[in-house]
Parts: C-alpha cells; structure tokens; sequence
C-alpha cells in the first residue's frame, strides 16, 4: 500500500477528528440531525460557506441549513467529498446531489459519480444498501455501518 501524501494524511485526520466531533468549531443541522465540522475545511471548500463566515465571524458555532432544500443524505456526502476527496457510498439521486453542491458553491464540482466515487467501492457495493452485506444509517451527521451478515445470525 502506497504511503498517503502529506496533504491526503492531513485530511484524514480532520475527518477522523469530523467524526468524533474533536475541535469541530462549527455545527450544521439539516432538520434534526446534526454534523460537526471545521470551518476552516468548509471555507477552503465552498464559496457559500466562505462568504457567510466571513461577515458572521462571531456567530457561527451553529448553522440551519433545513431551508435549503439540501438532503441530510446530501449534506454528509458533501462533507464526506469535503474532507476526504471522495464518497464512500453512492448517493440515491447524482442529480440532487450536484444541485447541492452547486448551491453551496463547492469550487470543484464532479462531472460524474466516478470521479469522486471511492475505488474500493464498487458500483454494486455501493448503489444499495440492500445489495450491500453493510448497513448504514446516520447518526447525528456520521454515518454507522453495522454488519447485517451477523445482526441476522444473532435473530
């Protein structure tokens, strides 16, 4: 296995600190969930949060996104492509998914779901979770994968 560049283990890290909500300086709520995050990744990211954390620079710890129109599904695949340069599932509408991203201004936006579709996971695996041996669900904005193989065995 190639050794990651510097810039890749950089954000791997933030992402391992996204998930565990360590020194994340800003939270998102799309109706009842909630994603922490660092507003450093999101500006350096999207115009849309650029701009707004420059002219609310002193009240931003919390940020409703519900009327947006942006999916919770959405919003996690983002910062997923946010901080690590891919997603690892497919989203259930590309389409929708490009709206959002288009909305809050990422500057680099993908053409098609194989640019920025993990390598690993492959077009099967990831279109369905019912085609998948994994599971997922959201929990407040991070997504937990349980192995539907061995919850069944234990039925």
């Amino acid at each position: 296995m190639a050794k990651p560049s510097h810039s890749s283990y950089v954000l791997q890290q933030l992402n391992n600190q996204r998930e565990w909500g360590f020194l994340c300086d800003c939270c998102i709520a799309i109706d009842d969930i909630y994603f922490q995050a660092h507003k450093a990744v999101l500006a350096a990211c999207s115009s849309y949060f650029r701009m707004f954390f420059m002219n609310h620079q002193h009240s931003t710890a919390q940020l409703n996104l519900s009327n947006m129109k942006i999916s919770a599904e959405c919003f996690d695949l983002i910062l997923q492509f946010m901080y690590l340069g891919k997603i690892m599932t497919a989203p259930s509408s590309f389409e929708q998914f490009k709206v959002a991203m288009n909305y809050l201004q990422l500057y680099n936006v993908p053409d098609c779901l194989e640019d920025i579709q993990d390598a690993d996971c492959s077009s099967s695996k990831c279109s369905s979770s019912a085609s998948s041996k994994q599971n997922s669900k959201m929990i407040f904005g991070v997504r937990m994968y349980e192995d539907t193989v061995a919850r069944n065995g234990n039925e």
